[in-house]
């Protein structure tokens, strides 16, 4: 165990950093759950902003490179390149969505832990029960957040990488020009 402070910090932060990877793989189990309910609640249709991104980004790469790139990572990829505060709302969101995926996984984890912590159920009615919970009362919430804030990240990306398309300001994916425009 570290002795010194700034010791027990890097070892605080190394686990933290660990712990932090492990929920959000831990988490990723419940992306089917989130495709589930979202073409449910939301799907997309043909007038969307998913399918309007989609044939941009069909227009502009080949099917081998549809292949590897779905349409929200090449939308992500687009705005990178072509408009870094674009990009940068769509990276916010997306880490407010995975706090809130892990924040769930850590509600579970903790009301489970609390529940078998304590081998009397007296013990676990006087000191445990409430919390657990109220841990159990969280989960409902954070998913809830979770899919909003996913759902708006994507969102957001097709809308940046159409207006970018329609408005030419992307480097190399503005609108086709028509044979003989200037």
């Amino acid at each position: 165990m570290p002795t010194s402070d700034s010791a027990q910090w890097v070892a605080f932060l190394v686990c933290a950093f660990f712990l932090g990877h492990l929920l959000l793989l831990i988490g990723s189990y419940i992306d089917p759950l989130y495709n589930r309910l979202r073409e449910r609640r939301s799907p997309y249709s043909n007038d969307s902003a998913y399918a309007c991104a989609t044939e941009i980004r069909d227009l502009l790469i080949d099917a081998n490179e549809r292949k590897a790139l779905n349409t929200f990572q090449w939308s992500r990829a687009t705005l990178i390149t072509s408009s870094p505060v674009a990009a940068d709302e769509v990276h916010r969101l997306e880490a407010d969505s995975e706090y809130f995926l892990s924040m769930m996984i850590v509600c579970v984890l903790a009301s489970v832990v609390l529940l078998i912590e304590h081998h009397t159920l007296r013990a676990l009615i006087e000191h445990h029960i409430l919390r657990a919970l109220i841990a159990l009362v969280l989960v409902p919430p954070c998913f809830a957040r979770y899919y909003e804030q996913r759902l708006k990240s994507t969102t957001q990306a097709y809308i940046h990488v159409i207006t970018l398309y329609r408005a030419g300001l992307s480097k190399g994916i503005g609108p086709p020009v028509k044979e003989g425009a200037v």
